[in-house]
């Protein structure tokens, strides 16, 4: 990630290059600085009028139109433009009645410097807020926490300070505070920031100690944020389809955010194909789109914060037709627990067509949106893995440590937010059906098409002793879909069914084929069940089914003969950062139906090729450093 310095630079207006398009209105992308509706924040400090506000948003060019609305005639019926323009959206506007303050801080790496002394931000004499996530140890040493808390009827006049303290007893000597940074957005608009804190907030004796620091300053901007810069995270490229590719990120504030496409490496012919203003309910995250493309095309892309040209362009590929026969390679992998996480730069190096993610992509182990959200926060800071994410497109589905907790299952209480969580951090093609809700879904790229199961959200339960869950909800009585439960079994059942996909790979995040009778996290444990799939895959011949999953902190090749059908086989592909190569203590189990196993971090790419006539899919384990460990070839005629 490129970042721009932290201190505030002067924001240049940029002005694309952009081709002529018949019926489609296109107008320039001007930018200027806004803040509150009426260019204040309230009758209380204003931001230092020597360092200008970092809340510069488009402005109004006449006649600006809603990021998703394109001309009213829409693209031409002769098929698909590539990059279409879109007019940058009015400028933002705030209430004065606050809804929501975000609070974001960073923790100084020193030794001592985190805490768990009780903080709390004054923004008035009686108006101050906590800071603390109930489930998740903040502000400790070298972290960014971020508070969206509501304002209870704050208004922007009102407020006279800004005052971080204690909140402890004076008889309670715990470590003190040391925050490095704090910034404050209300309602997403960026009020203040200041990188330069030396305060050391606590109700101990040390030198420079005291209970409470104040900005004399009060409201300022004299940083962009406490992340060094206006894109937090990302870009993430989500799964295209043949004509629309999409972009994830995560930006500070409240700002317009772009995606610009361009079909020439250089961005010479760059556009805006869509804009967003991510506000605090959604964490600022936002997915960006880009509509009317050409299938199998190679574009360029990259996303711009208020007119900042923050990232280089990248390639990015839209979806080949579903009966290309050209080759296609995905890479796999679950569990990335330890930092830092090296294994992601072999994996980028080897420029995968997809990323596919089979659970515990981070170890929150809580229901709880504050915790959830500081994982996904941190895992995406990783130079390794946020370098992958900008370059290959991602998909998700999730196991136990981020779902709610280890060994979770659908009666756990906390799913419906952790599904929350999950939706703000990825971009899967859809999740659950309108009747059934939970993160599976499909997608088809070429010859591959993939079925990404939850096997958590409506698990059934069983005796373990391992299981960790904040509380319970209603049981689910329901054991004949086993880990999916009956609608999403039976979803799908009948996707597989219908595909024609030469390769169709089904994902679960727990083993499908585990004989342990140890492994009661997994489809062990719904023997019934499991069977029953097996038998309406040959009920209905279908053909081509391979099973990956993840979980075991090993990466190992299973199958499974099937009396008068082909055998099934299962890729498990873990860890990716939980045990490096060599690392003492670690063996592979015997069992029947293994083929193959590798007890240190590594992953699986798969490539469908065809050749004479047949399609072949070859899955390769690979250590962390990208060294070959293991192959494997399923030709498509042995799968019928």
């Amino acid at each position: 990630m490129l970042a721009l310095p932290r201190r505030l630079l002067p924001v240049v207006p940029f002005v694309p290059f952009v081709p002529i398009v018949p019926i489609l209105l296109v107008l320039p992308l001007a930018f200027g600085a806004a803040a509150c509706a009426d260019g204040s924040v309230g009758s209380g400090p204003r931001p230092d009028s020597a360092t200008p506000t970092d809340s510069g948003t488009p402005t109004d060019s006449g006649g600006a139109t809603d990021s998703a609305v394109l001309a009213d005639s829409g693209p031409p019926d002769t098929g698909p433009m590539g990059p279409v323009s879109v007019p940058p959206p009015p400028p933002i506007t705030f209430p004065e009645t606050i809804g929501t303050v975000t609070i974001t801080v960073q923790t100084d790496n020193g030794e001592y410097s985190g805490t768990d002394d009780g903080q709390e931000l004054c923004l008035t004499s009686t108006r101050c807020f906590r800071l603390n996530h109930d489930e998740h140890d903040d502000l400790e040493r070298g972290q960014i926490d971020v508070y969206h808390l509501p304002a209870g009827g704050l208004t922007r006049a009102q407020i006279d300070r800004v005052v971080l303290r204690t909140r402890s007893d004076p008889a309670v000597d715990n470590d003190a505070f040391a925050p490095t940074c704090m910034d404050i957005r209300l309602d997403g608009e960026p009020v203040y920031c200041n990188d330069a804190i030396t305060a050391l907030i606590g109700t101990g004796t040390s030198t420079g100690e005291a209970r409470s620091w104040r900005d004399p300053r009060g409201l300022h901007n004299a940083c962009y944020s406490c992340w060094g810069e206006r894109l937090t995270h990302g870009p993430m490229q989500g799964p295209p389809s043949g004509d629309t590719a999409k972009v994830w990120v995560r930006i500070d504030a409240m700002r317009h955010v772009a995606l610009v496409l361009a079909t020439d490496p250089s961005g010479a012919d760059r556009v805006a194909t869509d804009w967003a203003q991510p506000g605090p309910e959604s964490d600022f995250t936002a997915v960006l789109e880009a509509p009317f493309l050409r299938e199998g095309t190679e574009y360029f892309y990259r996303v711009e914060v208020d007119g900042g040209e923050i990232q280089p362009f990248r390639s990015l590929t839209t979806a080949p037709a579903s009966d290309s026969r050209d080759p296609v390679r995905l890479t796999f992998g679950s569990c990335a627990r330890n930092f830092p996480q090296p294994i992601f730069d072999p994996i980028r190096e080897a420029a995968p067509d997809l990323f596919l993610w089979v659970g515990d992509i981070h170890y929150g182990n809580s229901p709880e949106r504050g915790r959830q959200r500081f994982e996904y926060r941190r895992n995406r800071r990783d130079p390794m893995r946020s370098a992958l994410m900008a370059e290959v497109p991602m998909l998700a589905t999730w196991d136990d440590h981020d779902f709610v907790g280890n060994d979770s299952d659908g009666q756990c209480a906390g799913k419906d937010q952790a599904l929350t969580t999950f939706r703000e951090w990825w971009v899967n093609p859809s999740y659950g059906t309108d009747r059934t809700p939970g993160i599976f879904t499909s997608y088809r790229y070429g010859p591959m098409e993939l079925f990404l199961a939850d096997c958590r959200y409506h698990r059934p339960r069983v005796v373990n002793d391992s299981r960790d869950c904040n509380g319970d909800g209603p049981p689910i009585t329901d054991r004949t879909g086993g880990l999916l439960g009956r609608p999403q079994f039976d979803w799908l059942v009948e996707g597989l069914a219908r595909s024609d996909a030469p390769f169709k790979l089904v994902a679960c995040g727990s083993l499908w084929l585990a004989s342990n009778p140890g492994a009661i996290d997994s489809w062990h444990s719904f023997p019934e069940a499991r069977a029953a799939f097996l038998s309406e895959l040959t009920t209905r011949n279908v053909d081509g089914v391979v099973l990956l999953s993840g979980d075991v902190h090993r990466s190992q090749i299973r199958r499974e003969d099937r009396a008068g059908d082909y055998p099934i086989t299962e890729f498990i592909s873990s860890s990716l950062s939980v045990y490096p190569t060599g690392t003492p203590g670690r063996s592979c189990t015997t069992e029947a139906n293994m083929l193959f196993c590798y007890p240190w971090d590594s992953y699986i790419s798969m490539e469908a090729e065809h050749a004479d006539g047949d399609w072949t899919l070859t899955a390769e384990v690979r250590d962390d450093t990208g060294a070959l460990r293991h192959t494997e070839r399923l030709p498509r005629s042995g799968l019928e």
